[in-house]
C-alpha cells in the first residue's frame, strides 16, 4: 500500500466535481452545486487557475481510494489496465 498527495491533473475535472456533488449531497446542499465540468477543468487547468486541488490517494494493488477530505469525498476507483 502506498500514500501520495498530488495536485489535480488535467483531465480529472470529472473526478473532482463527482467530489464536489458527493460533499455537498453529504452536507443537504445539492441544490447550491452548481459547477459543471467545463468550468472546472476552466478554474483547475487554464494558463491562470482561480483556484487548486489536491487529491489524497491510497494505492491498494488494482484499486486507488481517492479523498480530498471529509468522509464524502472518497472514491474507488479500478486502476487502469
Amino acid at each position: 500500500m502506498s500514500r501520495v498527495i498530488r495536485r489535480a491533473r488535467a483531465g480529472e475535472a470529472g473526478l473532482v466535481l463527482s467530489l464536489i456533488r458527493e460533499l455537498a449531497e453529504y452536507e443537504k446542499l445539492s441544490h447550491e452545486a452548481e459547477a459543471t465540468e467545463a468550468m472546472i477543468a476552466e478554474a483547475l487547468f487554464a494558463d491562470n487557475p482561480r483556484l487548486y486541488c489536491a487529491i489524497a490517494a491510497v494505492m491498494l494493488d488494482d484499486w486507488t481510494l481517492c479523498r480530498v477530505s471529509g468522509p464524502a469525498l472518497a472514491r474507488l476507483e479500478r486502476k487502469a489496465t
